[in-house]
């Protein structure tokens, strides 16, 4: 799956939180977090983690954000 990295960073602003606040939610550490939004080292996001994002960051339209390969 792929991720619109700037939209999500931007969503992360909007609601005054960061990438550590938001691993710790998810349960994964924040550099993990990190390769996977930005689709580095061969990591990332499953369809899991997407859900997971979309209910902590409070993404209604998933489909702006995130699209399948």
């Amino acid at each position: 799956m792929l991720v619109n990295c700037q939209k999500i960073k931007a969503r992360m602003v909007e609601l005054g939180t960061n990438q550590s606040e938001v691993a710790t939610k998810m349960g994964i550490d924040r550099s993990t977090l990190n390769s996977k939004v930005n689709n580095s080292e061969g990591k990332r996001l499953t369809l899991e983690d997407a859900f997971k994002l979309c209910d902590i960051l409070q993404i209604e339209d998933p489909t702006t954000y995130f699209f399948c390969n």
